[in-house]
């Protein structure tokens, strides 16, 4: 999964990168859920106002930031304007990011269980996108528990590009491997490759790799004194 989402953004990294932070993300799946909504309903689309009500209501973001992120994503054309209103619609391109996206989640599901959902859902994703991406989009923004992650999670989820971070470390694990003392080995190195990859700056992305074994050796002081 994390390789697919790798290859998802070098094929259109403005577009991923919309999703890089847990808050762009979190808005990008209100944004989706009214519009696909709106489109089931016989609706034009999703509205600038739409999503900073949407922000507002799930506490996402404020407004004015809701506003700042649909702006951008026009500017890229990730939306694209629809008639002569205020209306905009996911660009083709999002439309195969989206689908790239549901595919890599019900394919893991697949392999849980044995089951088919990824072949089906290929089969025709734009009418079962209308179906699915309201119902996931909201479960989504409701949910508390992604607003409160645990500690590592929040290092990468609330910073620039943390999730596209976290998923080239997990990418770069050997498939089977074993953990051994608690740890897995992961082929990033140096840094400085890892930054440019995603045209980060080297201080940045070691702030958050300072940051995750900080985390990592409060919580293990916190468990010995527990113990």
């Amino acid at each position: 999964m994390a390789r697919g989402f790798l290859a998802a953004h070098e094929a259109a990294p403005r577009t991923a990168a919309l999703f890089a932070t847990q808050q762009r993300w979190l808005l990008c799946h209100a944004g989706l859920a009214q519009y696909f909504l709106a489109a089931r309903r016989g609706g034009a689309g999703l509205t600038r106002r739409g999503l900073g009500l949407l922000a507002r209501q799930h506490g996402i973001a404020s407004r004015n930031t809701a506003y700042a992120f649909f702006d951008e994503a026009l500017k890229y054309e990730v939306v694209l304007p629809v008639g002569t209103g205020e209306e905009v619609v996911p660009s083709a391109l999002t439309l195969s990011i989206l689908t790239q996206w549901y595919g890599l989640h019900l394919h893991v599901l697949d392999l849980i269980d044995g089951r088919c959902r990824s072949a089906r859902f290929l089969a025709e994703p734009e009418r079962l996108l209308t179906h699915l991406a309201p119902r996931v989009g909201m479960t989504l923004v409701s949910d508390a528990d992604l607003y409160r992650p645990g500690p590592f999670y929040t290092i990468f989820t609330w910073a620039d590009a943390g999730g596209l971070l976290m998923d080239r470390f997990i990418a770069g694990l050997e498939e089977g491997a074993v953990p051994e003392a608690g740890n897995m080995l992961t082929d990033v190195s140096p840094i400085s490759s890892l930054a440019e990859a995603f045209g980060l700056s080297r201080a940045h992305t070691s702030r958050q790799e300072i940051a995750s074994v900080s985390t990592r050796s409060r919580m293990a002081a916190a468990s010995a004194v527990t113990e």
